[in-house]
């Protein structure tokens, strides 16, 4: 039977596409090594961790991989803190004190490895390093040319390579190394996959599967996000491998096996390390905090998983959460080697007790990501492109784009329903491999971790316009309409069914977590509210509140708990009650955990109360940091009342909540903004037509 229309790419690989790779290559490479020092002239400073790499000046400088101590060396301490651009190795004394690698470094050992190999050629220097920027971009735009190339023809495949190449989100991401080296290992999975699809011999499969698991062995020592690259390699090999499901089992098998070794004996000396650092569920718990929620588009409920993204903030966090449920002994976590599981069990606890909310952030994620090519706020031009054609693409890249913002998840609707007319199952699994890369990022929604999937929908749209054009020939054979619209129909109603079952997921579990939140609230609200000795200092037109909460300091590590009550007064005629929540002391600035806040009043008739988690944090050395007073405008001071809710410093979540007088009847999840899925305009239209639309989510 002759099929509907093909979605393989129609002009196979010739001697022009080898050349355009070589010169994507090279052209790649050489505009990137110019564009650096135009970043940096243009006020641009790479984020990447260069404190971090003194044993990547021991090794090129000859004295092996080690972590020099940088007490007896300013000149070294003066280059890794970038108050120096350059480096001369005979400033080293012939005996340097060693110090053990830090739990960064040694994970991101390989990206160390890979700048000393750079300066034994280039002599110790920051901008050395820009011919690693070069290198590593160069490779992502070739393989991103060559990967397109398997679906596309050579035009679109070289727009959509260029385009992305030149997009501002892309670019303002090149100059932070550790971040940006995600991006190749990325495409190479890419690359694997349309491999993996195409190959028919054995012997091929398990190949790709030893070069898979090496490429991916390196980068996990660059990033250690590349291992999420594993789960659509693997579907992909099981499930359209050579091209169906049932052909060549016992060799996916093989391949999956070679490939898992290999990755593990490359990357055994970084999983050694972080099975032991802090690892994915400390990041994963920053990822909940509120300075992500508008990224994710999140409509917040009256509870926070924490508003802070700082490490030292989390630690405290967590280790509050150990010694409320294991008793005040187990303060120092690290110490233990028990933060991680610390971090694993607080994640599972939040997860458990608000699972419609993670479930929510995920579809907040794959809104954003879908829509990433349509957005303005990474920039227009990017930062240090002063030439007159890109300036001028630039700006009316911006001025078109915003036009079609909300057209992604559409877009790769329409793609998959047109992949299902060919091949049902190749849909089927593009839809949880998009949704895979597309939900993943709310463990940390944040540009840097998202960058490089913005090429997935440049490719959606490309693929459904040469899909489109393809039908549209197709459909003028009178017999297509008696198979293909069939076909069409059934695929629309797989891709609208899944669609259907996220939908219906949130939904149900928005039902299991009604009641497990409303109880939790319930203990929070029951609290009996304990008086507390407050006094009252001014500070010019603000009175600092300041209660007695915590035990004197100590001369030993000690963390202290507390939850603080702002009882907001009905009577008061105002809406809001801006505060200042202080935290003061003679520790370090990064346990500094002072905020803003705003304590709502709706109506004269409805008083509020917002619960605070606060802390102490103690050294062994006698340093202190702990949570000081409530700073609040003068004449607002009297709507604030102060109170301690010890019930609620013995629950195993001691969370942030605002709980109105009439809390009950609010929403007890997260909610979603969903203008984002569909073309703005488009949203308006529907919003002035049924008002109630823009509840939903």
């Amino acid at each position: 039977m002759t099929e509907p229309f093909s979605i393989s790419s129609p002009v196979p690989w010739g001697r022009r596409d080898v050349y355009i790779a070589i010169a994507m290559l090279v052209v790649a490479w050489i505009g990137c090594r110019l564009y650096m020092p135009a970043f940096r002239a243009d006020g641009g400073r790479a984020q990447s961790y260069f404190d971090q790499f003194g044993p990547a000046v021991m090794e090129a400088c000859g004295r092996g991989f080690v972590n020099p101590s940088l007490d007896a060396l300013p000149s070294l301490q003066s280059f890794l803190l970038e108050g120096s651009d350059t480096f001369d190795c005979r400033l080293l004394s012939q005996r340097t004190d060693i110090e053990p690698l830090n739990d960064f470094q040694s994970v991101t050992r390989n990206l160390l490895h890979a700048a000393a190999a750079v300066w034994r050629v280039t002599g110790v220097s920051w901008n050395a390093l820009d011919s690693l920027a070069a290198t590593m971009f160069s490779v992502t735009m070739t393989v991103a040319y060559v990967v397109m190339r398997f679906i596309l023809g050579r035009s679109l495949a070289l727009l959509g390579t260029v385009a992305w190449g030149i997009s501002p989100l892309h670019l303002s991401n090149v100059p932070d190394l550790r971040d940006y080296s995600k991006a190749p290992f990325f495409l190479f999975t890419a690359l694997a996959i349309a491999v993996a699809i195409r190959a028919q011999r054995p012997k091929a499969l398990v190949a790709l599967g030893a070069v898979f698991g090496m490429i991916q062995g390196l980068g996990l020592g660059m990033r250690t996000d590349v291992v999420l690259n594993f789960f659509p390699f693997f579907l992909v090999l099981f499930t359209l491998g050579s091209g169906e499901a049932g052909k060549n089992v016992p060799w996916k098998v093989a391949t999956a096996a070679v490939s898992l070794t290999t990755y593990v004996l490359v990357a055994w000396p970084v999983l050694t390390t972080y099975a032991k650092s802090e690892g994915l569920w400390h990041v994963s718990l920053l990822g909940l905090t509120t300075p992500f929620d508008s990224a994710l588009n999140i409509r917040r409920a009256p509870y926070a998983f924490g508003y802070l993204y700082d490490d030292s903030y989390m630690s405290t966090v967590v280790q509050a959460y150990w010694s409320r449920v294991h008793g005040p002994s187990q303060v120092s976590l690290h110490g233990a080697g028990l933060y991680e599981t610390a971090c694993r069990a607080y994640y599972a606890l939040l997860a458990s007790t608000f699972p419609a909310d993670f479930l929510t952030r995920m579809a907040g994620s794959a809104l954003h990501v879908l829509n990433l090519p349509f957005s303005i706020s990474y920039g227009i031009v990017p930062r240090g492109i002063q030439n007159p054609v890109l300036t001028w693409v630039s700006k009316a890249r911006a001025f078109v784009i915003p036009l079609f913002a909300g057209t992604g998840p559409i877009a790769a609707a329409y793609l998959l329903v047109l992949i299902g007319v060919r091949h049902r199952i190749g849909a089927l699994v593009g839809f949880v491999v998009l949704m895979f890369w597309a939900t993943y990022p709310y463990l940390q929604f944040h540009e840097r971790h998202v960058f490089h999937l913005e090429i997935l929908i440049l490719v959606v749209l490309l693929w459904a316009a040469q899909l489109s054009w393809r039908l549209l020939a197709a459909a003028r054979d009178p017999s297509w309409w008696r198979r293909g619209g069939k076909r069409a129909l059934q695929s629309s109603a797989m891709i609208g069914a899944l669609v259907g079952v996220g939908v219906l997921s949130v939904a149900s579990a928005r039902l299991m977590q009604e009641p497990k939140a409303r109880a939790l609230l319930m203990k929070y609200d029951n609290a009996s509210a304990e008086p507390l000795d407050v006094q009252n200092a001014p500070d010019g037109k603000f009175i600092r509140l300041s209660p007695a909460l915590f035990e004197p300091a100590e001369h030993r590590p000690r963390i202290q708990q507390a939850m603080l009550v702002l009882n907001a007064s009905a009577a008061c005629d105002v809406a809001d009650i801006p505060v200042h929540v202080r935290y003061s002391g003679d520790a370090t600035p990064v346990v500094d955990f002072s905020r803003d806040l705003t304590v709502r009043i709706p109506g004269r008739a409805v008083s509020s109360r917002v619960f605070l988690p606060v802390y102490s944090i103690e050294t062994r050395e006698g340093h202190v940091s702990r949570f000081s007073s409530i700073d609040v405008a003068e004449r607002m001071a009297s709507c604030i009342r102060l109170t301690r809710a010890r019930e609620a410093e013995h629950l195993p979540l001691m969370l942030d909540v605002a709980l109105l007088q009439n809390w009950q009847t609010e929403p007890l999840h997260e909610r979603l903004y969903l203008g984002s899925i569909m073309p703005e305009r488009v949203w308006l239209r529907f919003a002035r037509w049924w008002p109630r639309i823009a509840a939903l989510g």
